[in-house]
C-alpha cells in the first residue's frame, strides 16, 4: 500500500480564494490504480473540481470534501 498526501494553494485574490480545475492529475499509465482517495476543500470561495481526473463530485463554496472509491 502506498499513501501519498498532496497539499495545493488555492490562488485567489486572497489567500482563501481560488478554484482547482481538479485534485489529482493522473497520467495514463497502465498499471496505475487508486483506491480510497478524497480531496477536501477547507473554506473560502472558490473550490475543486473532480477528485481525479474526471471522475468525482466538485466541492465548491464552504469545506467540504469528495472521494472516489476506485479509480480506473
Amino acid at each position: 500500500m502506498t499513501r501519498m498526501y498532496a497539499r495545493r494553494h488555492l490562488l485567489g485574490p486572497s489567500p482563501r480564494d481560488g478554484h482547482l480545475d481538479g485534485g489529482i492529475e493522473v497520467t495514463k499509465t497502465p498499471g496505475a490504480k487508486f483506491r480510497n482517495t478524497v480531496t477536501v476543500f477547507l473554506g473560502g470561495s472558490g473550490g475543486i473540481e473532480p477528485t481525479i481526473d474526471d471522475m468525482g463530485t466538485p466541492v465548491v463554496g464552504s469545506y467540504g470534501t469528495s472521494s472516489v472509491v476506485s479509480y480506473p
